[in-house]
């Protein structure tokens, strides 16, 4: 590869083998080079389980900012091919992505997640298959719809509870 791919690989695997890539500075860094090199980040990623438990290691990191970074490293390694983005599921990812969906995380980590279960499987029919295969997501997605990001932890089905009337002024919708 081009020197650039080369030194982003080098600085991909060196950050992806220390818990140094949980700080805030190192996970900025690990993002860039992935935006702008993401197959050389993608391969390191996927060449090694230690790479794949990291970035998964991040992405449930309680500091929001490292999380989501981690969920966009996820996400541009996936995006640069439907074999990576499948390996990326096997592995894991697309399961740390859920538990994040799942836990009471900000709305920005829970919408980072988002976007990797949504460009995994975009960039993966086999991985689409395989994430939509994991119990409980699609409730959990169908919740998000329902009530939005804050909400899917405690959706109802529809029909179950009273409706809201509508604020004052706002028109009443589809009564």
């Amino acid at each position: 590869g081009t020197d650039r791919q080369q030194a982003a690989c080098a600085l991909a695997f060196l950050a992806l083998r220390s818990t140094s890539c949980q700080h805030p500075l190192v996970a900025a860094a690990l993002v860039l080079t992935a935006r702008m090199e993401p197959a050389a980040v993608g391969e390191v990623i996927t060449q090694e389980q230690s790479t794949v438990l990291m970035l998964q290691s991040m992405m449930l990191s309680e500091v929001d900012m490292v999380s989501q970074h981690a969920c966009a490293i996820a996400c541009a390694a996936a995006a640069t091919g439907a074999e990576r983005a499948s390996s990326m599921v096997v592995s894991g990812v697309g399961a740390t992505a859920l538990q994040l969906l799942r836990g009471r995380r900000a709305p920005p980590v829970r919408a980072s997640a988002l976007m990797v279960i949504g460009d995994v499987g975009l960039a993966s029919d086999d991985g689409a298959a395989k994430l939509f295969a994991m119990e409980g997501l699609r409730e959990l997605l169908v919740g998000m719809c329902d009530g939005g990001l804050g909400a899917a932890r405690t959706a109802k089905p529809a029909g179950s509870g009273p409706r809201e009337a509508p604020a004052e002024g706002a028109p009443a919708g589809d009564a």
